[in-house]
Protein backbone atom coordinates (compact mmCIF):
# COMPACT_ATOMS: atom_id res chain seq x y z
CA UNK A 1 0.00 0.00 0.00
CA UNK A 2 2.86 2.00 0.92
CA UNK A 3 4.25 1.87 -2.74
CA UNK A 4 1.45 2.88 -4.44
CA UNK A 5 1.41 5.91 -2.33
CA UNK A 6 4.71 6.83 -3.48
CA UNK A 7 4.33 5.68 -6.80
CA UNK A 8 0.72 7.77 -7.09
CA UNK A 9 2.55 10.99 -5.79
CA UNK A 10 5.37 10.75 -7.87
CA UNK A 11 3.18 10.68 -10.63
CA UNK A 12 0.91 12.97 -9.46
CA UNK A 13 4.06 15.33 -9.24
CA UNK A 14 4.86 14.91 -12.96
CA UNK A 15 1.40 16.35 -14.35
CA UNK A 16 1.89 19.59 -15.98
CA UNK A 17 1.07 22.56 -14.34
CA UNK A 18 -2.26 24.69 -14.95
CA UNK A 19 -1.38 28.05 -16.10
CA UNK A 20 -4.31 29.55 -14.93
CA UNK A 21 -4.47 31.57 -11.44
CA UNK A 22 -6.11 29.92 -8.52
CA UNK A 23 -6.51 26.22 -10.26
CA UNK A 24 -4.41 23.53 -7.93
CA UNK A 25 -3.79 21.76 -11.33
CA UNK A 26 -4.66 18.26 -12.29
CA UNK A 27 -2.08 17.04 -10.11
CA UNK A 28 -3.77 18.05 -7.12
CA UNK A 29 -6.29 15.66 -6.12
CA UNK A 30 -3.65 12.50 -7.03
CA UNK A 31 -1.20 14.01 -4.76
CA UNK A 32 -3.69 13.98 -1.75
CA UNK A 33 -4.83 10.55 -2.57
CA UNK A 34 -1.10 9.15 -2.72
CA UNK A 35 -0.06 11.01 0.31
CA UNK A 36 -3.10 9.67 2.13
CA UNK A 37 -2.40 6.05 0.95
CA UNK A 38 1.14 6.89 1.96
CA UNK A 39 -0.40 8.11 5.71
CA UNK A 40 -2.65 4.73 6.01
CA UNK A 41 0.06 2.63 5.28
CA UNK A 42 2.47 3.86 7.94
CA UNK A 43 -0.55 3.61 10.84
CA UNK A 44 -1.30 0.28 9.59
CA UNK A 45 2.83 -0.49 10.01
CA UNK A 46 2.58 0.96 13.18
CA UNK A 47 -0.22 -1.34 14.55
CA UNK A 48 1.34 -4.25 13.18
CA UNK A 49 4.70 -3.40 14.64
CA UNK A 50 2.92 -3.15 18.08
CA UNK A 51 0.82 -6.06 18.28
CA UNK A 52 -2.64 -4.42 17.41
CA UNK A 53 -3.46 -5.89 13.68
CA UNK A 54 -6.89 -7.28 14.33
CA UNK A 55 -6.40 -8.84 10.96
CA UNK A 56 -7.16 -12.88 11.12
CA UNK A 57 -4.98 -13.79 7.75
CA UNK A 58 -3.47 -13.03 4.62
CA UNK A 59 -6.69 -13.89 2.87
CA UNK A 60 -10.30 -12.18 3.14
CA UNK A 61 -12.83 -13.79 0.78
CA UNK A 62 -15.18 -10.80 1.28
CA UNK A 63 -12.20 -8.38 0.58
CA UNK A 64 -12.02 -10.74 -2.64
CA UNK A 65 -15.54 -10.55 -3.57
CA UNK A 66 -15.38 -6.51 -3.58
CA UNK A 67 -12.39 -5.88 -5.20
CA UNK A 68 -14.20 -8.33 -8.02
CA UNK A 69 -16.93 -6.14 -8.29
CA UNK A 70 -14.44 -2.84 -8.26
CA UNK A 71 -12.82 -4.68 -10.93
CA UNK A 72 -16.39 -5.21 -12.73
CA UNK A 73 -16.72 -1.47 -12.61
CA UNK A 74 -13.32 -1.15 -14.52
CA UNK A 75 -14.04 -3.76 -17.32
CA UNK A 76 -17.73 -2.23 -17.29
CA UNK A 77 -17.09 1.37 -17.65
CA UNK A 78 -16.14 1.78 -21.41
CA UNK A 79 -19.21 -0.56 -22.95
CA UNK A 80 -21.68 0.75 -20.13
CA UNK A 81 -20.53 4.45 -19.64
CA UNK A 82 -19.22 5.47 -15.76
CA UNK A 83 -22.28 7.01 -14.55
CA UNK A 84 -24.30 3.24 -15.13
CA UNK A 85 -21.25 1.11 -14.48
CA UNK A 86 -20.50 3.37 -10.95
CA UNK A 87 -24.55 2.74 -10.38
CA UNK A 88 -24.25 -1.23 -11.05
CA UNK A 89 -21.08 -1.52 -8.89
CA UNK A 90 -22.74 0.56 -5.86
CA UNK A 91 -25.96 -1.71 -5.87
CA UNK A 92 -23.72 -4.71 -6.60
CA UNK A 93 -21.87 -3.72 -3.32
CA UNK A 94 -24.63 -2.91 -1.09
CA UNK A 95 -26.50 -6.85 -2.14
CA UNK A 96 -23.22 -8.18 -1.16
CA UNK A 97 -22.93 -6.25 2.24
CA UNK A 98 -26.70 -6.54 3.38
CA UNK A 99 -26.46 -10.52 2.16
CA UNK A 100 -29.05 -10.01 -0.23
CA UNK A 101 -31.92 -8.72 2.24
CA UNK A 102 -32.29 -5.13 1.27
CA UNK A 103 -32.97 -5.13 -2.22
CA UNK A 104 -34.34 -1.66 -2.01
CA UNK A 105 -31.49 0.12 -0.53
CA UNK A 106 -29.48 -1.39 -3.20
CA UNK A 107 -31.19 0.23 -5.80
CA UNK A 108 -31.42 3.67 -4.32
CA UNK A 109 -28.16 3.41 -3.32
CA UNK A 110 -27.39 2.63 -7.49
CA UNK A 111 -29.54 5.56 -8.63
CA UNK A 112 -28.08 7.65 -6.43
CA UNK A 113 -24.31 6.51 -7.39
CA UNK A 114 -25.55 7.12 -10.78
CA UNK A 115 -27.22 10.36 -10.23
CA UNK A 116 -24.44 11.51 -8.70
CA UNK A 117 -21.75 10.29 -11.51
CA UNK A 118 -23.93 12.10 -14.11
CA UNK A 119 -25.09 14.92 -12.63
CA UNK A 120 -21.81 16.09 -10.49
CA UNK A 121 -19.27 15.32 -13.25
CA UNK A 122 -21.14 15.42 -16.47
CA UNK A 123 -23.32 17.95 -16.51
CA UNK A 124 -22.40 20.51 -13.45
CA UNK A 125 -18.68 19.74 -13.85
CA UNK A 126 -19.46 19.41 -17.64
CA UNK A 127 -16.42 16.28 -17.23
CA UNK A 128 -16.32 14.05 -20.40
CA UNK A 129 -17.48 10.87 -19.16
CA UNK A 130 -16.71 7.76 -20.56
Amino acid sequence: MMGAGFVTFVMAEELPAMPSTGDVGAGFMPEIVGAAQILLALVYLANVLRGRDRASGLFSVRSLLLFLIFIGVAVATPWLGLPVAAGLGAFAGVVYAEGGKRWALAALTGFAFWALTQIGFGWLLDVPLP
